[in-house]
């Protein structure tokens, strides 16, 4: 590049002006893809109508829809068919013949249905049926067969039958269930003294369904060699039932007897079973769902309940408010469960139940649940010896809010699963259970779950040496401080969810698990979601522990020193400590003694948005094999991961996606060391605030996913040229919208590569790419998957903190120039994404260019200043300078400069020879040749150089002593040319 610069001296004033060649660089054309746009109309059916419109024509043409007329003979509308509800399902008796029926008919008035007489057999009784007045008249005989199949068989309709009568001693077989089942319009028994049931055994669903009787008096049955009741009148609409009368010593099941009577008012069943001699007495059942049942009205004044042994859901849904049972033998009773769920009982007394309990194994799970209007238990010598299962037993009780159990004996209970689960209970005594207990593998989980009211829970010796499940036993817990010190859980192999959600401020678990004998111990979600504030983990032993998934999720602590961990033999770190609110973590020495593969770590640190140290100090990752989402959304600032082993690892996908990481060190990573495919899909994805990323030593063998890898990544570096990228086969948006400014691609082998759009798109940082001969992008026809366009002439970059300024709007190889002064040719974006198999480095235009050059000049020469060794100077030259711009770092660079022509003056063709006045640089005789002003290395891409940076040379005249001025010349304008060269390729 030559510059000139025009030099004017007159002898009283000299002006030095400049002037200079003008650059242009032609932009190269930009090749873009238009846009492809279509535009489909859709049309609806039937030539745009809507559904509605044509169906109003097709009612209207009497079109059928398929292009055929419907027809002028179809006047009416079809009837659907409906089918009849199905009746239950009744065994017919298979000894009982069906006798053909007789009918006598008899001409009927008009507008009625003729009356019909009808005759049968049902066993030995002769019956006849009057269809006028519904009544059912059994002549002696016995019966065999339950009566509404019987009827049916005679072809007529159950629901018909108003009335029974017995004439004469009519029997029945001993044991006919349903016997008066299904007769849904019968309402009253005629003469039932008549009926003897004394041989009966069996009364089972006798009364199943008959919703006509709503007060029958069936005082006159002879119940005493009856052994069955079960189901006797479920489901009836009965409002009151007198049956105290009856003998039932010798019942051993009454189970679901009285279940489903919804309208059952009054019920009396005083005396029953005075005196018993049936041993293994069911009531399973007896009153479920009697929900109209009231009090006043409910008489069980002497009912014994000797020889029970099963009192299941006895009362379950029940309507009674109160009931007093402290009378009651229930030595034998072995299962007490639902005993009292879902009733509305309001005031119960249990005293001295069990007090000579003779009953093993005995079962009160969910014996109290759901009892939601329960507020006053008496439990006064309520004994629980021989108890094996508490499960759900106060479970979802609204009302009580107090329970003293210190006295109960749960020595031999294995199950207290739920047994407060969501109680209303503010004080809760539970000392001194199992202390000196029996049972084996107890189960405590969720057994205080969701008491959110409890305020005092007294739990001194409370001892857990010989449970093993705790999971979820104190979720969304109430009580501020839990003290759990003293307890033993050596043996627990399940703690999930065990405080997840609790409300308490402190806990105590100071030396737990020391001593543990367990295997294979989860603490999945243990703290998970709680709102302590202090939690004291000294001693805490994780010997043994397998599972930590989400244990620490979303938990309100700010710090937690986790290193005296023992996570050996864990293998599910999975969203470990995932949305909480922790800001200090140490992990350190973690997975020292590690031996096991597998491990996973997804999300272990994910949406840590508070994190600021995270203490990783030998943390050993050797055996993990998925670190997907390990860090993602963390507010991690910085970390050092580079001693990680990962050379199991076959997930990193998300790794650190949308993180805060400003600096990440992950160099000398073995990925796919040990692992036939790795994916990385998304790895740095999202970093917005990243500054650095260190990849040396970054191996990516066997690696073949990278979708997304860096897309929207900030570091403006990364160092990805040794990667081995011959088995990836995805890499579309890997760069997408990155702040990278430099690839070098040179030694990449995208051979395997098959999904590659917009893997470069939105790259505006992006000045240079180097590209070798493996590197296969696209074809013509790839046209979103290009380069991004080159921004516009005079945009600043940057590189290695010099800034350079493009000098044309285009892509150009660098060929045999520099990166920022390339000499190859301008290119397109399309051009260097099709350009297939060929090395090449693309930059952004640039060239080294002066940005200016200060004017200096001499003032007033007189003679009198060369005389003697005198010599005048430039005026102003220690303010002036020469300005370079897009120099090369480190690079020599030289500027000369020359006078190039005589002094000359516009007014007259007189002239002054540049030999006989001479502009010197120092010694240097300026119009003998070009003259060195300035070279040296540079030492940053935009360089300023003063025009006295050299203290020992200065701009100077010299006259020949010999001149001999032409007059003319005096007091006029002179001027002569200086030439100033920049050597731009050194």
């Amino acid at each position: 590049m030559r510059l000139n610069k025009q030099f004017y001296l007159p002898i009283l004033i000299t002006l030095l002006t400049f002037t200079g060649p003008i650059q242009s660089v032609t932009a190269a054309e930009v090749m873009t893809a238009d846009d492809v746009k279509t535009d489909k109309k859709l049309r609806l059916p039937n030539d745009g109508r809507s559904d509605l419109q044509e169906l109003i024509q097709r009612v209207a043409t009497d079109d059928t829809g398929d292009g055929q007329s419907a027809g002028a003979e179809s006047d009416e509308l079809e009837t659907p068919e409906v089918a009849e509800p199905e009746q239950p399902k009744v065994e017919a008796d298979p000894q009982v013949e069906q006798p053909l029926a007789k009918t006598d008919s008899k001409p009927a008035s008009s507008g009625k249905a003729p009356r019909t007489i009808t005759e049968n057999l049902n066993g030995t009784s002769t019956w006849t049926f009057d269809s006028d007045t519904g009544l059912l008249v059994f002549e002696q005989g016995r019966l065999s067969q339950n009566i509404y199949s019987n009827i049916e068989a005679a072809e007529l309709y159950r629901n018909d039958v108003k009335k029974i009568k017995f004439e004469g001693t009519v029997t029945v077989d001993p044991n006919v269930p349903y016997l008066f089942a299904n007769l849904g319009q019968l309402t009253e028994f005629i003469d039932l003294q008549n009926f003897d049931t004394s041989n009966v055994t069996s009364m089972s669903y006798w009364f199943y369904n008959s919703k006509g009787l709503t007060n029958p008096d069936l005082s006159a049955l002879n119940t005493s060699n009856v052994t069955n009741m079960s189901n006797m009148f479920y489901g009836t609409l009965a409002t009151s039932l007198d049956l105290s009368a009856w003998n039932v010593d010798k019942v051993t099941t009454f189970a679901y007897m009285f279940s489903g009577a919804t309208a059952l008012t009054t019920l009396n069943l005083s005396s029953w079973g005075a005196h018993r001699t049936a041993d293994v007495v069911s009531m399973a059942h007896m009153f479920y769902n009697t929900a109209a049942l009231q009090n006043d009205n409910f008489n069980l004044t002497d009912f014994n309940t000797t020889n029970v042994n099963n009192m299941t859901y006895m009362f379950q849904s029940t309507g009674l408010t109160n009931l007093d049972l402290s009378m009651w033998d229930i030595t034998k009773v072995a299962d007490f469960s639902y005993m009292f769920n879902g009733s509305k009982i309001v005031n119960l007394d249990l005293s001295h139940w069990g007090e000579n309990r003779t009953a093993e194994n005995v079962n009160m799970a969910d014996m109290f649940y759901n009892t939601q209007f329960l507020e006053n238990l008496v439990l006064t010598d309520f004994k629980t010896n021989h108890v094996t299962n508490m499960a759900y037993m106060f479970g979802y009780t609204k009302k009580m809010t107090v329970l003293d159990l210190s006295q109960w004996d749960v020595s031999e209970v294995t199950n207290f699963s739920y047994m407060f689960a969501s109680s209303s209970l503010v004080t809760l005594n539970v000392s001194n259970w199992c202390k000196n207990g029996t049972a084996e593998n107890i189960n405590m989980s969720h057994m205080f779950q969701w008491m959110v009211g409890l305020e005092n829970l007294i739990q001194s010796d409370f001892t857990t040496d010989r449970v093993t499940d705790m999971s979820y036993m104190f979720q969304s817990f109430s009580k501020e401080y839990l003290d759990l010190s003293s307890w033993n859980v050596s043996k627990v192999t399940t703690f999930v969810g065990m405080f997840n959600g609790t409300e308490a401020k402190t806990i105590d678990l100071s030396g737990w698990g020391v001593n543990r004998t367990a295997e294979n111990v989860t603490m999945e979600d243990m703290f998970r979601s709680t709102n302590v504030e202090g939690l004291t983990l000294n001693n805490f032993d994780t010997i043994n522990v397998t599972d930590m998934t989400r244990m620490f999720e979303s938990i309100n602590l700010n710090a937690l020193d986790l290193s005296h961990f023992n996570v050996d033999q864990v293998t599910e770190f999975q969203f470990m400590f995932n949305k909480s609110k922790l800001e200090v973590i140490n992990l350190s020495s973690w997975g020292s003694n590690r031996e096991i593969d597998g491990v996973n770590m997804r999300s272990m640190f994910a949406y840590t948005e508070d994190l600021k140290q995270l203490i990783l100090t030998n943390f050993m990752t050797t055996g993990v094999a998925t670190m997907m989402d390990m860090f993602s959304y963390s507010g991690i600032g910085e970390l050092d991961l580079s001693w990680w082993d990962v050379s199991q690892v076959a997930n990193f996908m998300n790794m650190f996606n949308f993180s805060q990481l400003k600096t990440l060190d992950v160099s000398h990573w073995n990925v796919g060391e040990n692992v036939a495919s790795v994916g990385m899909t998304s790895m740095f994805a999202n970093m917005s605030q990243l500054n650095q990323l260190t990849l040396t030593g970054f191996k990516t063998t066997n690696v073949t996913a990278m979708t997304s890898m860096f897309n929207k990544n900030g570091a403006s570096q990364l160092d990805v040229s040794d990667w081995d990228v011959s088995k990836v086969t995805y890499m579309s948006n890997m760069f997408y919208d990155s702040r990278v400014t430099t690839l070098d691609l040179s030694k990449w082998n995208t051979s395997s590569l098959t999904g590659r759009t917009n893997m470069f798109t939105q790259m505006t940082k992006l000045w240079k790419v180097k590209l070798g001969p493996n590197v296969q992008l696209g074809t013509g026809n790839e046209t979103t998957m290009t380069f991004t366009a080159a921004p516009s002439i005079g945009t600043t970059l940057n590189d290695n903190g010099h800034n350079y300024i493009t000098t044309a709007a285009s892509w150009q190889v660098v060929g045999s120039g520099t990166d920022h002064n390339p000499k190859g040719d301008i290119v397109t974006t399309s051009d260097m994404w099709q350009n297939e198999l060929q090395s090449a480095t693309y930059v952004w235009t640039q060239a080294p260019f002066v940005n200016s050059v200060s004017s200096f000049g001499f003032g007033q020469v007189k003679a009198s200043d060369f005389r003697g060794s005198k010599v005048p100077t430039a005026v102003g030259a220690s303010s002036c300078s020469f300005n370079l711009s897009n120099l090369e770092v480190n690079q020599p660079y030289q500027i000369t400069i020359e006078q190039t022509s005589d002094w000359t003056n516009h007014e007259t063709s007189k002239k002054i020879s540049d030999s006989d006045l001479s502009m010197y640089y120092g010694d240097d005789d300026m119009s003998n040749g070009p003259v060195i002003f300035w070279q040296e290395e540079a030492q940053n891409s935009q360089v300023n150089i003063p025009f006295d940076h050299d203290n020992e040379k200065r701009f100077n005249l010299q006259m020949n002593k010999n001149i001999t001025m032409n007059s003319s010349l005096i007091g006029k304008l002179l001027e002569s040319t200086v030439t100033w060269s920049f050597n731009d390729t050194p």
